[in-house]
């Protein structure tokens, strides 16, 4: 399993990925697993109250809990990509978007997966997920 958080402009969405043992041209076949929309406005919203913002994901995390096997926790990635406003953020008030990266490092470290990280995506970063993404479900890295 791997746990993704999408820290979008508007909302957050936590995404489960599952990968089995199966192989296609040497590349693990991915499912998404199932998904949770975060109740509330996307994480640079709480710029004025960054301890809010692990409040937040709490209800969508306990799901994430339920639906991924407690033998498997300690072992799923878990790793928050936030795009457009923290980009934004980061370049009006740097101290803020800083501030939520911390108060989001420090909610996503207390859970029992393995936190890998929350970090500002480019927007080339962004990008190059949104492509692999479709082509990889469209089956162009298969054919």
């Amino acid at each position: 399993y791997g746990v993704v958080l999408d820290a979008g402009p508007s909302h957050t969405t936590l995404l489960i990925y599952q990968w089995t043992a199966d192989k296609v041209n040497n590349t693990r076949v991915i499912r998404e697993w199932s998904s949770c929309t975060v109740q509330g406005p996307g994480v640079s919203s709480y710029a004025d109250s960054p301890q809010e913002v692990g409040k937040s994901l709490e209800p969508c995390l306990h799901w994430a809990r339920r639906e991924i096997p407690a033998e498997q926790h300690s072992q799923t990635p878990l790793y928050l990509g936030a795009t457009a406003s923290m980009r934004q953020l980061n370049l009006t008030n740097p101290i803020l978007s800083d501030a939520l990266l911390v108060a989001l490092t420090v909610a996503l470290k207390s859970t029992p997966f393995d936190f890998q990280g929350a970090q500002i995506l480019s927007s080339l970063d962004e990008e190059a997920f949104k492509w692999a993404a479709v082509n990889y479900v469209m089956e162009n890295f298969i054919q």
